[in-house]
């Protein structure tokens, strides 16, 4: 039963409900646990509507906080670029409000040429 589709499994416990009806009056042993089946039976039905009906609240609550986040980033890069606009975009300020400033180019020292290596005498020259 494992591999079963839920509705199935339902007609299936259905089906045994509704045969060992017939043997309640023979065996009243089995009542109680028929009357237990048979409820349980009755109560999956409602229970599977509500858990479709949750998981398309939960599909529906995602999608709009996905949406909410979208909306996030983009206000955010726009106040960003207007702070950055407003204060310059090498400021120090910005960093109060969470926005990066541009790095500043560092200048580097330009390194002395290198002399250029001495020649090596070559086989067959003379030095």
């Amino acid at each position: 039963m494992k591999d079963a589709t839920l509705s199935t499994r339902i007609k299936k416990l259905q089906t045994l409900v509704e045969q060992t009806r017939e043997l309640l009056s023979e065996t009243p042993i089995l009542a109680g646990h028929h009357t237990t089946l048979e409820t349980a039976v009755q109560e999956v039905p409602s229970l599977d509507n509500q858990a479709q009906d949750l998981r398309a609240r939960r599909l529906e609550v995602n999608r709009l906080r996905r949406e909410a986040e979208s909306k996030c980033t983009d206000a955010r890069g726009r106040v960003a670029g207007v702070l950055i606009q407003h204060f310059g975009p090498q400021s120090e300020r910005l960093l109060s409000y969470g926005v990066a400033p541009r790095p500043r180019k560092l200048r580097r020292k330009q390194a002395a040429p290198k002399p250029p290596p001495p020649e090596a005498a070559a086989p067959g020259k003379p030095a």
